[in-house]
């Protein structure tokens, strides 16, 4: 009787030592399994991935829309006018919109050509805008870069205008300015620096999505006319420069200012209450030449 008795001891012993483990295993396990949700998460991740997502266009009856890309020679959008002209028939196109590139333009559907306004006009043609539709014409880059470097006769930056003009035509594509970068087409040009004298460079060559650089240095020196009157105060007299041997003008200015010449030689007329002039006077880059006169000798001699 005793051992039958030890027995069934024994044996709630072991069921309730087996149900305490099942109760503490079971929430660990359940926490484990917490732990690897990740719908949270995922759910958030999704609400914001939404958010950011852009709102689908919208376009009016028979309306579509029209990108234009473009980029200047550093990759980055360049911002140019465009002009849409909608095809009427094989042989002529009716103008119907403007707006700038790399922003979205709605036009009506159909056929069109795009005049780009870069340096000088680029036309494109046959280009389809689709009905509830957004067409995307990506251009790259269209135009090339150029660098005209000019020095004074110190030796620093000068801001000297310039012409861009087609070969030997004289006629004028654009204008800007020493060390002034602006975008071109690609093509050959003529350039036209106003210096005195004028100095021209001709069949320079841009390059599509290339800087072309005309380095002109330091090729003017500077010449200064010196002039007192009978109280010895400064006096102002018209300077004319014409080049040498010859009686063509080509550069005037005032006496005690300065007056930037391309190196060569020069006659140079003073008009005061006497017309003096200074003949073969010798232009250096990078120098100055300084020619002093008074009202005590109010007359030049010619050499």
């Amino acid at each position: 009787m005793r051992n039958k008795n030890l027995v069934v001891g024994l044996a709630v012993v072991i069921i309730l030592f087996i149900a305490a483990i099942a109760f503490i295993v079971k929430p660990i396990a359940s926490k484990k399994e917490t732990k690897k949700l990740p719908a949270p998460a995922v759910i958030k991740t999704a609400a914001k991935e939404a958010q950011k997502a852009p709102a689908k266009k919208v376009f009016a009856k028979d309306m579509g829309g029209l990108t234009v890309k473009i980029v200047d020679v550093n990759n980055k959008p360049a911002g140019l006018r465009i002009r849409a002209f909608k095809a009427a028939d094989g042989l002529s196109s009716v103008y119907v919109s403007s707006f700038s590139s790399n922003k979205m333009s709605d036009l009506p559907a159909g056929n069109y050509d795009i005049e780009v306004e870069t340096v000088p006009q680029k036309i494109y043609k046959d280009i389809n805008i689709s009905n509830n539709k957004e067409t995307i014409k990506d251009l790259g880059c269209v135009m090339g870069n150029l660098d005209v470097k000019a020095l004074n006769s110190d030796k620093a930056n000068v801001y000297y205008p310039v012409k861009i003009m087609f070969p030997g035509s004289g006629s004028m594509v654009a204008s800007g300015a020493t060390n002034r970068v602006f975008g071109i087409v690609p093509g050959v040009y003529d350039i036209e620096i106003g210096m005195q004298p004028v100095q021209t460079r001709k069949d320079v060559k841009v390059e599509n999505n290339k800087e072309t650089v005309v380095d002109l240095g330091c090729i003017v020196g500077a010449l200064i006319v010196k002039a007192k009157d009978e109280n010895n105060r400064d006096a102002r007299y018209r300077v004319n420069v014409k080049q040498s041997g010859s009686n063509k003008r080509t550069a005037s200015g005032m006496t005690n200012n300065s007056i930037e010449l391309v190196q060569g030689v020069y006659d140079i007329e003073i008009s005061g209450k006497t017309t003096q002039v200074k003949k073969g006077v010798k232009i250096n880059a990078g120098e100055k030449m300084i020619i002093d006169i008074s009202a005590q000798n109010p007359s030049i001699p010619q050499t």
